[in-house]
């Protein structure tokens, strides 16, 4: 079989030169300027060997049909469900609290433990966790209890963790235990932020009583932390449920991720029988789906894992996208380290922590096993989201390849060593980030091209990227392929300039270090507080004003163009119309009136 550094070189390198060359004879090389048309296909090169990355992921679907052989375990390895919040509202709270219960309460068997580490500061908020975290101890005790008593009556057809009860006694026994192990840790400082938060599990869960991790200042300068900022327990039982019981996996998740039923046995099942893994990361799904732009969101996710996971099956490794199944002892040790032999992998000043991850540990792709979480609400929402990201992403590129900037970082005990699958998985957002500069300057020389036929010049782009791709994943996912083509067009055509303008922000706030991690909720409700069209006027306003004179005077030049400043001047309609609830002869909610009777 090709490996993957062949197949990926040699045919974007081919796919460019087939690009290059039907484009070349599609120019009238006598009306040229010779500066712009080197500069031109030297940016026409990048953007066609990005763009063939596309056409080779989806080439690779119809071969993705390996099946994972599984060995079902006989006993169960001890698993910590691990949800990891900093709340602003009470809101964020009960939700997390909300998803967490569901977490455990459908996946509870032998040797879970539900562990929410929060680092939440408002006093009064702390307060509510610690209220709610009580409610639902005795909410789960008394669950079990009733489903107890009737499996007792009853013991046929029943889930597996009741076969452990064989008397009331034992169900008392058995319900107290596993109310207690629905705990509330809070976490003393923000090094690494959520990724220090199930560090710091890990090494309690390992036997470790203090903070022994990115406490050197020499490294870490200011972003270090005190060897007494560790995790602090309400409860010393609860201190004694984690410390030292060496808990073989622990599930990471955020305050907003759903957990199916029955998912944590399955996913530990195939970790189980893949141990040569350190990190097995679920299929991401979109849920509590609203708006019209969450729908357009969902359809856009779904199709991109059909190519994603024949793309994770070819490398036999995955990008980590932040919550998923971590085996403990070797994260431990290929990530983290020992007092006496430290690795620290993932820089302090980290931000987007799952990349470094899976740069430093093997990573498996499950494609069949889900976890849900809901999807900004609007265009605008999205766009803060990508800011952060982008910030994230920028990090990464630096501290793989510090060289290229003038401004030295440090935050890092690791040199990382780069492989093709490295700078494949790790810089994937990068590349796609990088691109939008580089599209918006193409855009613009593409204007001053003397072509005979401007049409044939894009033909063979939009075939190879964008019909073909299509043709490949209609056949295996055949819903609503016209959707997903369409709204892809209407999201993509403005974004090589509002990427262009995050990209930007987001290097302006890393090397002035300026930034501020804003979390989803607080950006949602910062836009509501504001209105839906005041927002979309006052951020993407003055980019239709510009569009707008841009188009007037230049509106004849090429369709390119023209459908690139339409996008722009429609941006702010965009982001109202997608903001309104998804109405369908498939999902109209009728109210009901209440007769009232005197």
């Amino acid at each position: 079989m090709i490996k993957p550094i062949y197949y990926f070189s040699i045919g974007s390198i081919l796919y460019t030169l087939l690009n290059i060359y039907l484009t070349y004879i599609n120019i009238n090389w006598d009306l040229v300027n010779i500066p712009i048309i080197i500069t031109y296909f030297l940016f026409y090169t990048i953007c066609t060997l990005s763009v063939s990355e596309v056409l080779l992921s989806h080439l690779l679907i119809p071969f993705n049909k390996k099946t994972t052989d599984l060995t079902v375990f006989n006993e169960n390895p001890s698993v910590i469900i691990n949800y990891n919040l900093k709340a602003y509202t009470s809101t964020e709270i009960d939700l997390c609290f909300s998803n967490m219960y569901n977490a455990y309460i459908n996946n509870i068997f032998c040797n879970t433990v539900a562990v929410l580490i929060s680092v939440t500061s408002d006093q009064h908020l702390r307060e509510y966790e610690l209220l709610l975290m009580q409610n639902y101890r005795n909410q789960i005790y008394n669950y079990l209890l009733i489903e107890g008593e009737k499996y007792l009556k009853n013991p046929n057809n029943t889930p597996t963790w009741k076969h452990y009860i064989f008397s009331k006694t034992d169900l008392e026994t058995f319900c107290k235990n596993k109310a207690s192990n629905f705990i509330l840790v809070y976490r003393d400082t923000n090094i690494l932020k959520k990724c220090g938060q199930y560090q710091d599990l890990i090494t309690l869960s390992e036997g470790y009583v203090r903070a022994y991790t990115y406490i050197d200042t020499s490294i870490y300068y200011n972003i270090c932390r005190r060897p007494d900022k560790y995790l602090s327990f309400i409860d010393i039982n609860d201190y004694n449920k984690i410390y030292n019981k060496e808990y073989k996996y622990t599930l990471v998740l955020d305050a907003d991720t759903i957990v199916p039923e029955n998912f944590i046995s399955n996913v530990v099942n195939i970790a189980e029988s893949n141990p040569e893994y350190t990190i097995y990361q679920p299929n991401i799904e979109l849920t509590n789906i609203n708006t019209i732009f969450q729908h357009i969101q969902k359809i856009w996710l779904q199709r991109s894992n059909i190519s994603y996971a024949a793309v994770s099956r070819f490398f036999n490794h995955s990008s980590f996208f932040g919550k998923g199944l971590i085996n403990n002892k070797k994260y431990l040790e290929q990530c983290i380290g020992t007092p006496e032999n430290l690795i620290e992998f993932v820089p302090s000043n980290a931000l987007s922590h799952d990349t470094f991850e899976s740069i430093c540990m093997p990573v498996m792709f499950i494609p069949n096993h889900s976890l849900f979480e809901e999807p900004p609400r609007t265009y605008l929402s999205w766009n803060f989201r990508e800011l952060r990201w982008n910030m994230g992403e920028i990090i990464v590129f630096y501290h793989l390849f510090p060289k290229l900037f003038y401004k030295k970082f440090h935050y890092k005990r690791q040199t990382f060593k780069l492989s093709f699958k490295t700078l494949f998985f790790g810089l994937s957002a990068f590349r796609i980030m990088i691109m939008w500069p580089f599209l918006l300057i193409f855009i613009i020389l593409n204007s001053f091209i003397p072509y005979y036929n401007f049409y044939l010049s894009y033909g063979y782009i939009l075939i190879t990227s964008i019909l073909i791709p299509n043709i490949i994943s209609f056949y295996f996912y055949k819903k609503k392929s016209l959707t997903f083509i369409f709204t892809s067009f209407i999201h993509a055509l403005p974004e090589p300039l509002i990427g262009t303008t995050r990209l930007i922000l987001s290097l302006h706030k890393v090397f002035t270090e300026n930034i501020i991690w804003l979390p989803s909720n607080a950006i949602e409700q910062n836009i509501l507080n504001k209105g839906i069209i005041i927002s979309s006027i006052y951020y993407f306003g003055p980019y239709s004003v510009i569009a707008i004179i841009l188009f007037i005077l230049y509106y004849h030049i090429n369709i390119l163009l023209s459908l690139f400043l339409i996008s722009i001047v429609l941006l702010p309609l965009y982001n109202i119309i997608t903001n309104y609830r998804l109405i369908s002869k498939f999902r109209i909610g009728l109210r009901k009136i209440k007769v009232i009777k005197e």
